[in-house]
């Protein structure tokens, strides 16, 4: 007796191919999806930076089209699948960000900025919602050779970045920090990548390090171990260049943590190569730093980005100021935002909209041109404080409630590290840490946000090696 195959509504076995699918071949169909989503922010960067940053909105396309496809094969996943969602508290909570984002933006200073996007940071809700159905589409890789192929897109990710930054300081190729606006005089070069600012590209590049050192390490695949190590190596050199204090916080706290668990596997090997990267980037660091070659610029790098580069911040004044640095101003804005204003007492429910972060600091000061405001930002540099200034606090609350989840999972599957060689989610883990510390000093980014919010994911994830397990029914 012949197989029977599924169909629907009577139609033919051949129209219900997805119906009828192998899972492997569903397998096989989530990793490409993720693989293209990553290659497409890489694309949308690279036009982006080299049309002068003319091509507005390139990058949120890019993003939207390889997220959307990840989400759409992750519904038809569930479904064929049957997972049971009912019960799966990830799912839930990113509904809840996604059901906030929408009633921000419905509520939002303006409607429209808020669905793109600001011109030069595209985080409306488009790019929000792609965040997400990234986040969901990570969260059913089922292989190790998923995840595999997965981490080395992402790792692949960091070191072209790290090669154009190597470029941009050279000079080769094109960057929007030749100057900072108050050392104009002087050719500074700041490597930006293919992500925007220097504070971006160390955010970056100590998201990914984790992975590329736990790879480098532990990996039993001597071409992976050597690309990763490449980009360890790439990464020492690159990231103090940036002159941000995200590369002197999350460099340092990437290798103590890798060290760690090397130290806790008792394997010799690891611990003396690990020690070897560490003093390798210490060199790098101080050198750079004893030289004059690099410092922490993040004030000037923020105005850079904001107001001379984007048009969407007011210009610094230092007598307006009054020696705030970046972060104390963030907590200003945020101070006014959040309770201060006298006008509105709902943005600590909603917030401003996303991506519309401006528009109350500019009608507080009686302005209707937010570029002759001084010292007014589009963003605080500070995660925590830029979320629930333009979505609210339960936004907050949401965020820090999946990534809290997503290091529940990953820290509760320690023990098979030192069991067998599973690295992966270890490394995970420690980014997403990395990424929490260090975005306190740094801001979600179009072009970075999505490598965060896959490895999320990933963690959240229920990866195995194919040939030891039985495929999901």
């Amino acid at each position: 007796m012949s197989k029977k195959h599924n169909t629907i509504f009577g139609t033919t076995e051949n129209s219900n191919f997805i119906l009828n699918m192998k899972m492997s071949t569903t397998y096989k169909i989530e990793r490409i999806l993720l693989v293209i989503s990553v290659a497409l922010m890489i694309l949308g960067g690279a036009v982006w930076l080299f049309s002068g940053q003319s091509s507005n909105y390139i990058g949120m396309a890019f993003l939207a089209c390889g997220a959307f496809a990840t989400g759409l094969w992750y519904a038809i996943s569930v479904w064929k699948t049957r997972t049971p969602i009912l019960k799966n508290k990830s799912f839930f909570l990113i509904m809840g960000l996604a059901l906030i984002a929408t009633l921000s933006t419905l509520d939002s200073w303006s409607k429209v900025q808020s669905l793109y996007g600001n011109s030069g940071r595209f985080e409306g809700i488009i790019a929000l919602i792609s965040y997400f159905l990234l986040f969901l589409g990570a969260t059913i890789i089922y292989e190790k050779k998923s995840i595999n192929l997965i981490l080395d897109t992402i790792v692949t990710a960091g070191v072209l970045n790290a090669i154009i930054a190597l470029l941009q300081k050279t000079s080769i190729v094109y960057t929007p920090f030749r100057h900072l606006f108050s050392t104009a005089e002087e050719n500074v070069f700041l490597p930006s990548g293919l992500v925007g600012s220097p504070i971006f590209l160390a955010t970056l590049l100590v998201l990914i390090n984790s992975v590329a050192l736990f790879g480098t390490l532990f990996d039993e695949n001597k071409k992976r171990s050597i690309l990763y190590g490449f980009a360890v190596v790439l990464f020492a050199v690159v990231a103090p260049l940036t002159n941000s204090l995200v590369a002197f916080i999350g460099m340092p706290l990437s290798f103590i943590a890798v060290l760690i668990f090397a130290i806790f596997r008792k394997e010799k090997s690891a611990i003396i190569r690990c020690i070897i990267y560490m003093i390798m980037t210490a060199i790098s660091f101080v050198t750079l730093t004893l030289t004059g070659v690099v410092g922490i610029k993040d004030l000037s790098i923020a105005f850079q980005d904001g107001y001379y580069f984007l048009f969407i911040s007011g210009p610094y004044s230092s007598r307006n100021a009054d020696g705030a640095g970046l972060y104390q101003m963030g907590f200003e804005i945020a101070k006014k935002i959040l309770g201060d204003f006298s006008m509105d007492t709902h943005y600590w429910l909603l917030g401003t909209g996303p991506d519309c972060l401006g528009f109350p600091q500019f009608i507080t000061e009686k302005y209707f041109d937010l570029t002759v405001i001084p010292n007014s930002l589009d963003k605080i540099y500070n995660q925590y404080l830029n979320l629930a200034c333009s979505q609210g606090i339960f936004a907050l609350i949401g965020y820090v409630a999946v990534i809290a989840l997503s290091l529940k999972k990953g820290l509760s599957k320690i023990r098979t590290f030192f069991k067998e060689n599973n690295w992966h989610t270890q490394a995970l883990t420690i980014s997403v840490i990395v990424y929490t510390v260090v975005t306190m000093f740094s801001v979600s980014t179009i072009y970075v946000a999505p490598f965060f919010w896959i490895m999320a994911g990933l963690l959240n994830a229920d990866f195995h090696d194919a040939d030891k397990v039985e495929p999901r029914k």
